[in-house]
């Protein structure tokens, strides 16, 4: 007597799960597109991404979604082909785009059949990569690195060694291989890595093919690829993370991107291994960083992009020069992985539930501030600074934060712009002594305005011929919906001119962060100025590192400098407190006790070491004798052979203090 019932049930269920499903697959690239996002890419089956790759001509997307290969055709924004039984973490398209690896099989790329098979029974399939020449895949397992040649002419299920390159041929363990039932090409490692880390977690080839960066428990392990030998391993103690979880190399093959589980993007020296820096917060309420997953650059370079997984589902841009954030694209966005398109127009990223989302790139709004550049100063005089928009688009309102240096410069007025149809500006808000003005203003009457105009005019007296910048922070932007958006965000420099002995006149840009007072020049001041805020937060120029805290390593790196500036340390007469012999030798015990074993550190050290020696008693000061044949780096005056010139020179300055 149910059974009818029952029936009718199931049929209008199935009606309507079919009907579900065909909404969903009608709708799933349109619904709730965030700003700047152009489509999703996503199926029914949902599942996780682990791994994204354009083609080299842009028009299809690979991504990894459980233990499939997903090709999607970007222009339809549709399902091109899927490719089952995978078992990789990563997805590559060969540098021709005809072939891909996944796992321990390359595939056609145009049918996604399997062309090739790499033997491998000892687990070195998890991540495997295209060399640059596509020649060779590189792939990481527990016992390191093995290597195969992605071409092998003969089918046969037991390939002889094959390869070209100047590298040592190691036993391989073939004998415990599983030759596959099927016959299909394959290939057999003709080297393995000599030397073994624990915990490897992905890799990265260097562009010129020479040498890979893998992750791994230990920290960022450099393998030489012609030696078939270890260069390296980057680790926490060489300023490296607390745990690393992704890298890669800029495409111009100068740096190394890594993130970690310390929550930092940490740029490294591809030729030196020396940590260059650890890139800057977003600076915009609420995007601290957090859970840094995926890293990429953009093709020329110039851009690093992350995302924020937990904070707000963000991607963040930073200038690859000047390791200044750029701007960020507000989430929802995908918390697993992210890459460039190969023009450099658009942004794929990949969330936890299978669903991709593509972002164009090309259309952001601009908030900068003009000029860019003053070359020079004159203390009285007063600078004006527009706040200008590009590209606005819909703005209703807008807040920004203007910094500045306040020994350099000192705040006058702002005076609104005419952008915002109907705005009504907020009085600025200005605190010298922490060098900020914030503006704000909003269109009461909901009134939008788009295109490019003026914010606002900001008037400064100069109080000082000093090296700066005026920057920018919190810039966010708002439509009349209440809807929040952030802007590409360019600030200003404020340079300062030098002439050195032989009467040149230069520029001292870009600045470094371990001129810490901006005056162009590392010496006994910065290290004051790093000594004198031991303790501190972050978001001075005294935390060198940018770190979020001033302490031993900031001073060090500042001593460390002093290599790249002209002439010995000078004791100034504000300072000789503070550069007793007790205080210095407490450095060098902190430094001693930290001790990385990176070069800058070191010669931070050995600097500390020099000043001891001429460390005089209270109220005793010298002066330098300026050294000759100064040439020029970084815009910074920098003497020749410094470490010998300083020995000398503390040695005539001790001689004539003792004559007196």
């Amino acid at each position: 007597m149910k059974r009818p019932y029952f029936s009718i049930l199931l049929l209008i269920f199935l009606v309507l799960h079919l009907s579900t499903l065909d909404i969903f697959a009608q709708s799933c690239t349109q619904l709730s597109l965030p700003e700047n996002a152009f489509t999703r890419l996503c199926r029914q089956e949902g599942g996780e991404a682990d791994s994204l790759d354009f083609s080299p001509d842009g028009k299809t997307l690979a991504s990894v979604i459980g233990r499939q290969v997903i090709l999607w055709d970007i222009e339809k924004k549709t399902e091109k082909l899927t490719i089952n039984n995978t078992n990789g973490k990563y997805v590559r398209y060969s540098p021709d785009g005809k072939t891909l690896v996944c796992g321990d099989k390359l595939y056609d790329t145009a049918t996604g059949e399997p062309t090739l098979l790499l033997l491998d029974g000892d687990g070195y399939k998890t991540y495997v990569v295209f060399s640059p020449d596509g020649k060779i895949l590189a792939g990481a397992g527990p016992k390191g690195i093995r290597f195969w040649s992605s071409y092998v002419d003969e089918p046969t299920t037991n390939a002889l060694p094959v390869g070209d390159l100047p590298i040592d041929v190691l036993p391989t363990g073939t004998s415990t291989i599983n030759t596959p039932e099927e016959t299909r090409p394959t290939s057999t490692p003709f080297a393995t890595s000599s030397t073994t880390v624990p915990g490897i977690r992905g890799l990265s080839y260097a562009p010129d093919g020479k040498e890979l960066a893998i992750v791994c428990s230990l920290g960022i392990w450099i393998y030489d690829v012609e030696l078939n030998s270890e260069k390296t391993l980057l680790t926490e103690e060489m300023g490296g993370h607390h745990g690393v979880y992704n890298l890669t190399y800029a495409p111009d093959g100068s740096i190394l991107a890594s993130v970690g589980y310390d929550n930092t993007i940490r740029i490294w020296d591809a030729k030196t291994k020396e940590l260059k820096s650890i890139l800057s917060d977003p600076k915009i309420s609420n995007n601290s960083l957090w859970s840094l997953y995926s890293v990429a650059f953009s093709p020329e370079s110039e851009i690093i992009i992350t995302a924020n997984t937990l904070v707000n589902h963000s991607i963040h841009f930073w200038d690859t020069t000047t390791g200044e954030y750029k701007w960020t694209l507000p989430g929802p966005v995908g918390e697993k992985t992210i890459t460039f398109s190969p023009d450099g127009n658009a942004i794929a990223s990949a969330s936890n539930d299978g669903s991709i989302l593509l972002w164009d790139i090309t259309s952001y709004p601009i908030v900068g501030i003009s000029p860019d550049t003053v070359p020079s100063l004159t203390v009285g005089n007063h600078l004006l600074f527009d706040v200008k928009i590009t590209n606005g688009k819909n703005l209703s309102g807008y807040q920004a934060t203007i910094e500045f240096d306040p020994e350099s410069l000192e705040y006058v007025e702002t005076k609104y712009g005419t952008f915002l149809s109907g705005g009504v500006p907020v009085q600025p808000i200005a605190n010298q002594r922490s060098g900020t003005v914030k503006l704000a203003s909003l269109s009461l009457s909901g009134d939008e305005s788009s295109g490019d105009g003026s914010l606002a005019t900001i008037k400064f007296k100069v109080n000082a011929n000093k090296v700066s910048k005026i920057g920018l922070r919190d810039v966010i932007l708002s439509d009349s919906e209440g809807n929040k958006s952030y802007a590409w965000i360019n600030g200003a420099e404020i340079l300062k001119s030098a002439v050195t002995e032989e009467g040149e006149s230069i520029t001292c840009s870009p600045l470094i962060n371990e001129d810490v007072n901006r005056d162009c020049v590392v010496n006994i001041q910065d290290l004051v100025l790093v000594a004198t805020n031991f303790g501190k937060g972050g978001g001075i120029a005294s935390d060198v590192n940018s770190d979020g805290r001033v302490d031993i390593i900031d001073l060090v790196l500042v001593a460390g400098a002093f290599e790249y500036t002209a002439g010995a340390p000078a004791v100034y007469e504000d300072a000789h407190e503070m550069l007793s012999a007790s205080n210095v030798q407490q450095w060098l015990r902190e430094a001693r006790a930290v001790n990385p074993a990176y070069p800058t550190f070191q010669r931070g050290i050995l600097m500390l070491e020099q000043l001891l020696i001429t460390a005089l008693p209270k109220k005793r000061y010298f002066y330098p004798t300026t050294p000759t044949r100064s040439t020029q780096k970084h815009g910074y005056r920098t003497s020749w052979q410094p470490l010998q010139m300083l020995a000398f020179q503390s040695m005539l300055q001790m001689a004539s203090w003792f004559g007196r």
